[in-house]
């Protein structure tokens, strides 16, 4: 699918996570109109992808509405957590607090205020990455990005390689998946995704998920198994 195409297919929600503020919801209609118009497509799909992001800042105001008062003040904690610091910002500044006071080095393994003194909730899973980020610092954090790159290019490598469509579909929807729980994971650790309960694959303390995550490793080994075996075959 062509990149534009896909921009122009996800507009909508991007309209409706935008529409919380009017400034940044008014630039996205003026890109989506500029966008638009370079790209051609037909007449009638324009106008309707046109409509359907403007609509979507009037949707927003129901489906806000729509929400408890809990969801409502989740969503506020993650554009202004200092709006509720002892409850629902409570875990967001933490973190940053964790993340950030870990400098370049951070302060040693086991060291880390925000998890020895308990400020910092859920340590153990959802939280996982702001220990890292505060005992072993910036590097640390590299060399974690660095081992989920390798992982997630070899599952890619994996998965052009497989031996039919199907063993290629699996493996790279299985790369999807752990790249969905990474960014998810890390993004709202560090302030720039709402606080959800979503856990770093191979991080975060947990039976069923590191069962999981095994297991979809496990399923991309045999993909890559049967098709070096294949190859060895025909040769």
């Amino acid at each position: 699918m062509k990149p534009s195409l896909l921009l122009l297919l996800l507009s909508p929600g991007i309209s409706l996570l935008l529409s919380f503020s009017t400034v940044s919801w008014g630039i996205w209609i003026v890109f989506l109109t500029l966008f638009v118009l370079w790209t051609r497509p037909y007449v009638v799909e324009g106008i309707t992808i046109w409509f359907v992001n403007a609509s979507m800042g009037i949707l927003a105001l129901t489906l806000w509405e729509q929400l408890q008062p809990y969801q409502q003040k989740r969503l506020l904690s993650f554009l202004n957590p200092d709006l509720d610091p002892r409850a629902t910002g409570w875990h967001i500044i933490q973190s940053k607090i964790a993340v950030g006071s870990g400098g370049l080095i951070g302060v040693g393994f086991g060291d880390g205020d925000q998890k020895r003194l308990a400020f910092l909730p859920a340590q153990h899973t959802d939280f996982v990455y702001s220990v890292i980020g505060e005992e072993f610092g910036f590097l640390g954090v590299l060399v974690t990005l660095a081992l989920f790159a390798m992982l997630l290019l070899a599952l890619i490598r994996i998965a052009r390689k497989a031996s039919d469509p199907f063993s290629s579909m699996v493996v790279a929807g299985l790369a999807t998946m752990l790249l969905t729980h990474i960014i998810v994971n890390i993004g709202m650790t560090i302030g720039v995704m709402p606080i959800t309960g979503i856990p770093l694959p191979f991080f975060s303390y947990g039976g069923s998920f590191m069962l999981t995550c095994c297991i979809a490793v496990g399923l991309a080994m045999r993909v890559s198994w049967d098709s070096e075996g294949l190859r060895y075959l025909n040769v």
